[in-house]
């Protein structure tokens, strides 16, 4: 039997923190963007620092509206 990828374990960590199913695929493309910035480095094994630098970045972008941003946080947690 295969472990779980770190998307299945993302889904749960989702599932078991309750976000809403409707908002999975959101917090997943976050996670997904995520993931671009720091190519090198796997899901679970980013830093805070890391997480923040992202947000950060994420915050600048002026096509992004204030309750995206907050949803991208949410997303991230």
């Amino acid at each position: 039997m295969n472990a779980p990828s770190n998307g299945h374990k993302y889904l749960d960590l989702l599932a078991k923190k309750q976000v809403p199913e409707g908002a999975r695929r959101w917090s997943v493309r976050q996670a997904e963007s995520l993931l671009k910035a720091f190519p090198d480095k796997s899901l679970f094994a980013l830093s805070k620092a890391d997480i923040e630098a992202f947000l950060r970045d994420l915050s600048r972008q002026h096509r992004l509206h204030d309750g995206q941003f907050k949803q991208a946080v949410e997303a991230l947690r």
